[in-house]
């Protein structure tokens, strides 16, 4: 479930009530509602949201459920949300989005950085070694066990 997915206008003279920015989040907010995955999505602009407009108008959020639990939606689904809630962001109109599913699909992918790293401290071990090669690779393999196991406690203790 994303929380708090604010959209805020960018001008003062403009309100969320306004035509042009109603338009434009209205049309936002069904190409968001549109996303697989997505089950609903609460409008501002809704009878029941009123309260999700501030009191001078420049800011409101709309709050969008997924069908499962954020932890499980995938970064492509998430990237399509993103997507779909950015179309809105215009001159009049500014988008913000947070919650879960937003966050796990901004987290960056390890890979090459990690790599070199390895690679790096592999030939610093090696130098230090003098060129053993079990002798290097013991103090890595034990970083990498070190660092799944702390991964797995972490995630195992945060379901807790």
């Amino acid at each position: 479930m994303i929380k708090a997915t604010a959209l805020r206008a960018a001008l003062r003279e403009q309100r969320f009530r306004s035509a042009p920015v109603r338009t434009a989040v209205t049309t936002a907010l069904a190409k968001v509602g549109a996303v697989p995955g997505v089950e609903t999505v609460a409008s501002p602009y809704a009878k029941a949201g009123s309260a999700q407009i501030s009191r001078d108008g420049t800011i409101a959020f709309a709050v969008v459920s997924w069908d499962k639990q954020a932890a499980q939606v995938t970064t492509a689904d998430a990237d399509k949300l993103i997507k779909a809630a950015q179309s809105a962001d215009s001159a009049t109109v500014h988008v913000s989005l947070s919650g879960q599913s937003i966050t796990n699909s901004e987290r960056p992918d390890p890979g090459f950085t990690v790599a070199v790293g390895v690679i790096a401290a592999l030939a610093v071990l090696l130098v230090i070694f003098g060129g053993a090669v079990l002798a290097a690779l013991l103090p890595l393999l034990g970083a990498i066990v070190a660092l799944v196991l702390g991964n797995s406690l972490i995630g195992l203790l945060s379901h807790a």
